[in-house]
């Protein structure tokens, strides 16, 4: 069945009903750009190419651990239009405090850029 790109996007939430976030431990995060646009590069080849954009994400992300020691980086991914990484929380403090701050900076660096993201 095709979806409309007009209608509200509406998925089934994957958290575990009752599990603390905000509790030490390892999380699998994706953070997705407005209307899925690819902002972050193209695939060439195979191969994902990062652009400015994709380089700040990039960059920013490897500086998180750097400015917020509670943390620790495992494997990620830059991709055109989003960004999957694991990281492992050492403090407890809600996985979503980490990614609002690290979402906030990636857009003021963009838009310093001249390029707007929501």
């Amino acid at each position: 069945m095709p979806t409309d790109p007009a209608a509200p996007h509406h998925r089934r939430s994957i958290r575990l009903p009752g599990y603390d976030y905000a509790q030490a431990g390892a999380y699998f995060i994706t953070l997705c750009t407005h209307n899925r646009e690819h902002l972050f590069g193209e695939i060439v080849n195979g191969e994902m190419v990062l652009n400015d954009l994709g380089k700040i994400v990039h960059d920013e992300w490897n500086h998180t651990s750097i400015i917020r020691p509670t943390i620790e980086l495992g494997e990620f991914v830059v991709m055109p239009n989003h960004f999957h990484a694991i990281m492992i929380i050492n403090h407890p403090e809600p996985v979503g405090a980490y990614c609002h701050v690290y979402s906030n900076i990636g857009n003021r660096k963009c838009n310093h850029m001249g390029n707007t993201i929501n």
